[in-house]
């Protein structure tokens, strides 16, 4: 799982950030 723009909107190391956003 690579850093990327998701729903997160917000590219950053921490997956944390977007991967609940999934």
């Amino acid at each position: 799982m690579a850093p990327k723009k998701e729903k997160g909107g917000t590219v950053n190391t921490s997956s944390k950030i977007w991967e609940p956003s999934l």
